[in-house]
């Protein structure tokens, strides 16, 4: 079975994306900041991480967002976990330049989208 991990400040929101993907077969865990989730992430294992970029910013205003995504990609055990992240045009356009330097996300979700579709898309990733 498939396992993603999800990071979002929306508690409703990390709720349907989770019975969303549970009933694609996918396990889901989730955690509302990236300052929590590193040492679950290294314990799970996921097979794809799961970013609202909205989170990320918030977080990285303290230096957390980035700090996080450095901790994962120089740590052996979790430097392969595909990095998805999703938001809205504002978010992206936002972390542009970010992204381009720094940050590996291996794809983008752009809201709104409705919670179908972004099962859809997380399967095909997943493929």
């Amino acid at each position: 079975m498939k396992k993603v991990f999800l990071i979002d400040q929306e508690k409703f929101r990390c709720s349907l994306i989770e019975m969303t993907l549970k009933c694609e077969g996918i396990s889901t865990f989730s955690l509302q900041s990236t300052k929590e989730s590193f040492n679950f992430i290294e314990d799970i294992l996921p097979d794809l991480l799961l970013i609202d970029l909205t989170t990320f910013i918030n977080d990285n205003q303290n230096d957390n967002g980035q700090d996080f995504i450095e901790q994962l990609k120089l740590n052996p055990k979790t430097s392969n976990i595909p990095i998805v992240g999703m938001g809205s045009a504002e978010d992206l356009s936002r972390l542009q330049l970010q992204l381009k330097l720094q940050l590996q996300f291996k794809h983008f979700i752009k809201r709104p989208f409705s919670i179908s579709q972004l099962g859809e898309e997380i399967k095909n990733i997943l493929k």
